[in-house]
């Protein structure tokens, strides 16, 4: 594996030992196995969803890749709109009151859920076909190194 090849150690008893191991094999003589083994993990890794906390056990609040067990995320509210959602709930919750009721919430993280995947899958489909277009009419040989098949 690329891990022993480099002499580091990936220990997956759990995913705070996953995060802990990704961290320390970031070391300037192994960036391409850094880079290689990142993407690995996050493929890896479950896709992240919007939840509504009323309806899961809070074990299921973590953020596997972080090794937290409670994890929020958002930026500015100008990018997207589960943004602009994830700051009302925010604001809300710390005046008391309540933006959306709990099953508002729900259909709204399922609806936030949908949309991300199919941009998520519109973007992969984006690249097939760039990449595609690319090679039509650039065709150079290079070596490479293969990491996995399926």
């Amino acid at each position: 594996s690329m891990y022993k090849a480099t002499g580091l150690v990936l220990e997956v008893g759990s995913n705070k030992d996953v995060a802990n191991s990704l961290q320390r094999s970031k070391v300037k003589e192994h960036k391409v196995v850094q880079s290689l083994l990142d993407t690995l993990a996050t493929k890896a890794m479950n896709e992240a969803a919007y939840i509504c906390s009323g309806d899961l056990h809070e074990s299921k609040y973590q953020h596997y890749g972080l090794g937290l067990s409670f994890y929020t995320h958002f930026t500015s509210p100008i990018r997207r709109y589960a943004d602009v959602v994830v700051h009302r709930l925010l604001l809300s919750s710390l005046d008391g009151h309540s933006t959306y009721t709990r099953q508002e919430t729900s259909s709204l993280c399922r609806r936030l859920n949908h949309q991300t995947r199919t941009a998520k899958l519109c973007s992969m489909e984006t690249q097939k076909l760039y990449v595609s277009l690319y090679f039509q009419t650039n065709r150079d040989i290079t070596q490479a190194v293969v990491v996995g098949l399926r």
